[in-house]
């Protein structure tokens, strides 16, 4: 069930709770087409790892047409 609405397109939130666990908001960065930019986020679950090893993005960006 989680990684349904992980992989979902909805445009739910968590606020301070998706910085622990994996949602959408972050989980999106991950699936990416600049490789670049794909490199982070890949905790399915928790998040607290990708924050150790700095490769957790939770900037706000605007998902275009590209993605």
């Amino acid at each position: 069930m989680h990684l349904a609405f992980q992989h979902s397109n909805l445009g739910y939130r968590v606020g301070p709770l998706g910085l622990l666990i994996g949602v959408a908001e972050a989980h999106r960065w991950h699936h990416k087409r600049e490789h670049e930019d794909a490199q982070v986020n890949y905790g399915d679950f928790w998040m607290p790892g990708g924050h150790l090893f700095s490769a957790f993005r939770s900037q706000k960006h605007t998902l275009g047409a590209k993605e």
